[in-house]
C-alpha cells in the first residue's frame, strides 16, 4: 500500500495564487496604465466642461469618469497584447482631440458673451438664454421671444426691473428679486401692436441690458 506523501513544512494547501503585476519583461506598463488612466478622465473632463449640463451633473460625469479611467488604467497596466497598446494610444487621442475642443468651445462662448453683453436679442421663439429665428422686426400678431445678456453677473437677493417702452412711451415695468445668480434672462412679449418697442433690464438704476425691435403691420 502506497502511503500519501506528507507536505513539505510551510507549504500552502490551495493552487498558487497569480499577481496582477505585469511581466518582468513589460517595463513600460506603468507609463501605458498612467496614459490610458488619464486620456480617459481628460475625455470625461471635457464632456463636463462644455456639455448643456447642470452644475450637478457635470460633476457626476466628473466621477464616473474617474471611476472608468481608474479601470481602463488598471486594465492596460496588466495587459501588454498589441490590441492593448493600440487601444491605449486611441485613448489617448481622444483625450487630447476632447480638451482641446472644449478649451476652443470655451475660448469662443467667452468671446461671443463679451460681444453680446449689455445687448437685448429678439428671435420668433427660443428657451432659457437660447434664441430662434433672430430678427429686429415683426409682423402683428407674431410671438417676440427677448433674450437680456447682461453686462455683469445679477447675485442672489438683487431686485431686477423690466422696463418695455412702445413708440417712447412707458407700457409696462415689473420687478422681481433675483432668486439665484445669473448673467442671462429669456423672456417671452406677447403678441403686439405695430410700432417701436425698447427693453431695458436694469439693477438700482444701473442698465445692464437694453435693445429695440419694430412690430409691423401686416402686409409689409
Amino acid at each position: 500500500m502506497t502511503l500519501p506523501r506528507s507536505k513539505t513544512p510551510g507549504q500552502p494547501g490551495w493552487p498558487t495564487q497569480q499577481s496582477d503585476a505585469p511581466p518582468p519583461e513589460d517595463p513600460r506598463s506603468l507609463m501605458r496604465g498612467l496614459v490610458a488612466g488619464t486620456a480617459v478622465l481628460l475625455i470625461g473632463v471635457a464632456l463636463a466642461i462644455v456639455g448643456p449640463w447642470s452644475e450637478q451633473t457635470g460633476i457626476l460625469i466628473t466621477l464616473l469618469g474617474w471611476i472608468v479611467a481608474v479601470g481602463f488604467g488598471a486594465w492596460a497596466y496588466r495587459g501588454r497584447s498589441p490590441r492593448v497598446v493600440t487601444i491605449t494610444r486611441v485613448a489617448l487621442l481622444l483625450g487630447i482631440v476632447s480638451v482641446i475642443a472644449a478649451a476652443a468651445l470655451v475660448f469662443i462662448s467667452l468671446q461671443v458673451r463679451e460681444i453680446l453683453a449689455g445687448t437685448v436679442i429678439f428671435g420668433t421663439s427660443g428657451s432659457d438664454c437660447t434664441i430662434e429665428g433672430e430678427a429686429d422686426s415683426f409682423i402683428t400678431g407674431e410671438s417676440v421671444y427677448a433674450v437680456a445678456h447682461m453686462r455683469r453677473v445679477i447675485e442672489t437677493g438683487e431686485e431686477i426691473t423690466l422696463l418695455v417702452s412702445w413708440d417712447g412711451q412707458m407700457m409696462t415695468e415689473g420687478s422681481e428679486v433675483s432668486p439665484r445668480d445669473f448673467d442671462c434672462l429669456g423672456s417671452s412679449l406677447e403678441p403686439l401692436e405695430p410700432g417701436t418697442y425698447s427693453v431695458e433690464v436694469s439693477v438700482a438704476g444701473d442698465f445692464l441690458a437694453e435693445g429695440s425691435f419694430e412690430v409691423l403691420p401686416e402686409g409689409e
